[in-house]
């Protein structure tokens, strides 16, 4: 069932959002930061919740670090750069929810 504000179907936004959570969490465990991939893997094994690592000093330290990088990022990357950027993870949001519903109907 649709949705009545947005017209998405809430069960494939879970799913979307799902799909999009692990592939971020996949991506940060490949990235630079030492905890923010021991965070990465411990999700993505189950050894945590999402909900408990909001309690861990450490991963807060870590989350702030990535704030700051990210806010100095959007402050130095030109406007169209931003906008253009945004289009394609629209795109590939779009995709992974075409593709989540095409499994629905599938599978």
């Amino acid at each position: 069932m649709d949705d009545e504000r947005t017209g998405l179907d809430p069960d494939v936004e879970k799913q979307v959002d799902q799909r999009l959570l692990r592939t971020a969490l996949e991506q940060m465990r490949r990235g630079r930061d030492q905890m923010m991939r021991e965070v990465a893997d411990d999700l993505l094994e189950g050894r945590v919740a999402l909900a408990d690592i909001g309690n861990s000093a450490e991963v807060a330290q870590a989350l702030r670090v990535s704030v700051r990088r990210y806010k100095d990022w959007r402050e130095n990357i030109a406007e169209e750069d931003f906008q253009a950027l945004m289009t394609r993870v629209g795109s590939q949001v779009e995709m992974v929810r075409r593709q989540v519903e095409q499994d629905r109907d599938h599978g």
